[in-house]
């Protein structure tokens, strides 16, 4: 199985390195940011259940905590089943987990999921950028955020 997460890989135009037999490491850009998501794709020896988390850096301001805590409330409610959070030890990132049931197509269903996982990580920066750093509530940033992605 990993295998084909490793082809998807090259036809994309990753870096990426298999850590175990069912385990790859995969640096994928970020379209919105000069950035790189770092991805750590898991797949269940029968292949019937998977896992992404992608990280990207992401300075923390604590003193704004009680607002990327609402942020981030708002952003799980709508990027369920995923779930974001922010790390801060030993680096400091936001993190975006996701547990998938089968995929029945590597390259189609796995690229689709990390594209989705990508956009709603660059989605979350965006927000959180605003809430810790530009003093927004977390309903501003969200509202603002969307509105620039319509137009």
């Amino acid at each position: 199985m990993i295998g084909q997460v490793v082809a998807l890989a090259r036809n994309r135009g990753w870096e990426h390195d298999i850590v175990a037999s069912f385990q790859l490491a995969v640096a994928v850009p970020s379209p919105r940011f000069r950035s790189i998501n770092s991805v750590e794709i898991c797949c269940s020896t029968d292949g019937d259940a998977w896992g992404l988390v992608m990280l990207q850096g992401f300075p923390v301001n604590t003193a704004r905590s009680e607002e990327t805590r609402k942020a981030l409330q708002h952003l799980n409610q709508s990027f369920a089943p995923a779930r974001l959070d922010t790390l801060t030890y030993p680096d400091e990132f936001i993190k975006y987990a996701l547990t998938i049931d089968k995929i029945q197509d590597v390259e189609k269903d796995l690229g689709r999921i990390i594209d989705d996982a990508t956009h709603h990580l660059d989605f979350a920066c965006s927000v959180l950028q605003l809430v810790n750093w530009g003093g927004k509530s977390a309903d501003y940033a969200v509202a603002h955020v969307l509105a620039l992605e319509t137009q």
